[in-house]
């Protein structure tokens, strides 16, 4: 694959034979640019939901044209099995699934947002999104649609099965338009755009779409679903890294208190609660779906997601381990980019929450058996009881959230890599061997020890 007009440069550096890199095919560098400069934090968090939203909104407007069709051909008799009725309602199913994601990510909007819009901008009054329109019209056309002539045609038992598919698909259709409407309310209430802004301009759309256009690898329809959930999940990325950035500069500072950091890091759990809803989007394709690109893809691998690494050693993953698994992944790439290796030689979470409980006199030691016993006596304390570390075990609770989370998400990856592929060698070549990989990597020392280890010395 060549690089497309328009994308930015990798900075992975890459074999003079490279065909496909991951980053360059997710358009990595491009969506981070896209997010760049943008320092409010709540204006980051808009802009990325609102771009999410509006990729995700081209799936559905492509899933809509495509379903259309489908019905139109059974309406017109030109179909002679049911196969466009059962790639409906695959669609259709794949519509349900992305209207529950965007309500879920709405309703995380709505605890962020709240109380902050005034600092945002001017309110929107219409729906700005052509896009959403564009399938809530196809929608309607789509249940409106009748195929009475093609049922007509079949015999008895086809009969019989397209009866059992058509109400399936118009019960799909039904939740899915249902679904949008809610999504439609809440997308306008929340739109906040600085003076003089255009929300295209402030979703950057001309520059957004084109990153997931058809036919990077294959023509399979597919594929683009497959690029645009990488996509919206290289956006969260952003955020996420910048929220542990933020954290990890307000615990180097040294307040008296941390509240602000424990608030960062709540906003980091539950975006990664969204990601692991999120990466099971793929598992709307069949198996076959995936195998009509997948060989295209070459030796390309999400492995290679260098603000996902950003992102472990940000939270204090930097085991030896770890750190030679990210410089020989892959033949092709070397990730351990300057970036990376800046980042892994700095101080991360996990150490500057360890430098704080020194400097709170929480603890003077170093050793996490130690840390531990010196974290029972707040940990012992119940919610009721008054507690002048407060702050400190609230910040800890997020941290250990966030640590859960990061399992979590990696295991919702390999259960979707396995129900995809099976026990197939994965893309990312010699350094993966697919699923067997993903669960080798899952393998690595605790971040927060002191934190786990303390809830077995609690005693009552």
């Amino acid at each position: 694959m060549t690089q497309t007009a328009g994308t930015l440069a990798c900075p992975h550096i890459l074999r003079q034979d490279e065909s496909v890199h991951y980053c360059s095919y997710i358009g990595v560098p491009n969506l981070e640019q896209l997010l760049d400069g943008e320092e409010n934090r709540q204006r980051l968090m808009l802009r990325a939901a609102l771009m999410t939203s509006e990729l995700w909104f081209k799936i559905m407007r492509l899933d809509a044209e495509k379903l259309l069709t489908n019905i139109l051909q059974l309406d017109e008799g030109a179909a002679n099995d049911l196969a466009p009725l059962w790639e409906g309602l695959k669609l259709a199913r794949r519509g349900v699934a992305l209207g529950r994601l965007l309500n879920q990510q709405n309703s995380i909007l709505d605890s962020e947002l709240n109380g902050k819009e005034s600092e945002l901008g001017s309110k929107v009054e219409e729906n700005p999104s052509g896009q959403m329109v564009q399938v809530i019209d196809d929608l309607d056309a789509i249940l409106r649609a009748r195929t009475g002539r093609y049922r007509a045609n079949l015999n008895e038992a086809d009969a019989q099965e397209y009866e059992m598919l058509a109400t399936r698909l118009e019960q799909d259709l039904r939740e899915w338009r249902m679904l949008l409407t809610r999504v439609r309310r809440d997308l306008i209430s929340h739109i906040y755009l600085p003076g003089g802004v255009s929300y295209e301009r402030f979703t950057h759309l001309k520059s957004l779409l084109p990153l997931s256009d058809r036919s990077r690898v294959s023509d399979w329809h597919d594929e683009t679903m497959f690029i645009v959930v990488h996509q919206a999940t290289e956006l969260w990325f952003n955020v996420i890294i910048a929220e542990l950035k933020r954290s990890i500069e307000i615990l180097k500072a040294r307040p008296e208190r941390v509240w602000s950091a424990a608030e960062a890091m709540r906003r980091v759990a539950t975006l990664q609660a969204l990601l692991a809803q999120q990466i099971q989007l793929p598992l709307t394709m069949f198996p076959s779906d995936f195998l009509q690109f997948r060989d295209e893809l070459g030796e390309s691998s999400g492995l290679e997601s260098y603000q996902f690494r950003e992102l472990e050693l940000l939270g204090g993953l930097k085991d030896e381990v770890h750190i030679h698994r990210m410089k020989v992944l892959g033949h092709n790439a070397t990730l351990y980019i300057e970036r990376l290796q800046h980042v892994g030689e700095g101080r991360n979470l996990a150490d500057v929450f360890r430098d704080y409980l020194q400097f709170r006199g929480i603890t003077n030691s170093t050793q996490i058996e130690q840390i531990a016993e010196d974290l029972r006596p707040l940990y012992q304390m119940t919610s009721a009881q008054h507690n002048p570390y407060l702050d400190v075990i609230a910040l800890a609770e997020e941290l250990v959230q966030f640590e859960r989370n990061l399992r979590l998400w990696r295991d919702a990856h390999v259960g979707m890599v396995s129900q995809m592929i099976g026990t197939k060698a994965g893309t990312g070549g010699a350094a993966s061997s697919g699923v067997a990989y993903l669960r080798e990597t899952m393998r690595y020392p605790a971040l927060f020890p002191e934190l786990w280890l303390v809830r077995t010395l609690l005693k009552k």
